[in-house]
């Protein structure tokens, strides 16, 4: 079993995201090279984080 390639570790949240939905920012975060993306939003729920995608 390979580990994490922590390389390029992307942190984001739908305020940094401004005006794009936060997939699309994922998405071109990892079409960009991102390894790993870590969604960030401390005051969402579990269920809102689940629907987020």
């Amino acid at each position: 079993m390979r580990g994490v390639d922590w390389s390029v570790y992307v942190i984001t949240d739908r305020q940094a995201a401004g005006d794009r939905s936060i997939l699309d920012v994922v998405r071109a975060a990892i079409q960009g090279g991102a390894t790993v993306v870590q969604l960030r939003e401390k005051k969402a729920t579990t269920r809102q984080m689940v629907q987020l995608g």
